[in-house]
């Protein structure tokens, strides 16, 4: 049983400027250039191209973005983006980035160079606050049993610098995940907790509600998690096709059989089929 809280006693997500860029992540998604350095221009506001693009917004201009995917890479994230170009045309764009946008977070976004997009800080604030960082114990009652996938774990950066200035035996590191629910009212929805152990990003977990700042996570080894079992057994159910039409398809055949039919009629059913469906029902 593996004990952890929610992030934040307040429930509000920390507000970012350049100065906690380092809390975001422990390592740059890239090295911003020079001119956008010059710029003042944080790593935490800059989005590389996986692929570079030539006049995708005009300059001076932004476009609305939306994170249709979060992936992390090392310390890193990669995401999948949805630009809304100034003719009204869509077009997806993968990029890396210091800081975990959850699916669904709205940005805007300008062009800085061929491979590079820059958002601003008031951007990034709004845009994390897109995870939870504690629970509405009236929508989800203390209690209630959660499941989730974790989409990123990362060592926070205060707590690394803590390991550095202390006795590295005593003290304990601490981690921030990004898990995603997906049982529940709020399923789809993303949750950003605290533990002292690392979280296996794409790891399926089962949780309980033990308050509005913490939860009793409960590791699974050895065994099925229950979502997964749930996941294959409705795939098999999909392949199959429904019991339930296929009783009614019997029954329906077998009550056409008893309307008087004759044997010689084109019923189409023979005595040992008949004989067969009865012994199912």
């Amino acid at each position: 049983v593996l004990y952890m809280r929610v992030l934040l006693s307040k429930g509000q997500f920390p507000q970012v400027d350049i100065s906690m860029t380092g809390d975001i992540t422990s390592v740059p998604a890239t090295i911003p250039t020079t001119t956008l350095l010059r710029a003042g221009i944080s790593p935490a506001q800059v989005l590389t191209l996986l692929q570079s693009a030539d006049n995708l917004i005009p300059e001076g201009e932004t476009v609305d973005a939306e994170v249709l995917t979060l992936k992390q890479v090392n310390q890193n994230f990669q995401l999948l983006l949805r630009l809304v170009l100034a003719n009204g045309s869509l077009t997806n764009l993968q990029v890396t980035s210091s800081v975990p946008f959850t699916p669904g977070s709205l940005l805007q976004v300008a062009q800085a160079s061929h491979n590079e997009l820059t958002l601003t800080l008031q951007q990034i604030n709004s845009a994390l606050k897109n995870s939870m960082t504690s629970i509405d114990t009236q929508q989800l009652p203390v209690g209630t049993l959660l499941q989730g996938k974790v989409m990123t774990s990362q060592v926070i950066a205060q707590a690394v610098n803590q390991l550095a200035t202390q006795n590295p035996g005593a003290a304990t590191p601490t981690y921030r995940s990004i898990v995603m629910l997906l049982n529940t009212a709020l399923a789809g929805s993303s949750l950003t907790i605290e533990s002292p152990q690392p979280l296996t990003v794409g790891s399926l977990l089962s949780a309980q509600v033990q308050g509005n700042q913490a939860l009793n996570f409960v590791a699974l080894p050895g065994r099925f998690d229950q979502l997964a079992v749930a996941q294959q057994l409705a795939a098999q159910q999909n392949r199959q096709g429904s019991l339930d039409n296929l009783i009614n398809a019997l029954q329906n055949l077998q009550s056409a059989n008893s309307t008087g039919a004759s044997p010689a009629s084109n019923s189409g059913i023979s005595a040992p089929l008949q004989a067969a469906i009865s012994q199912l029902l």
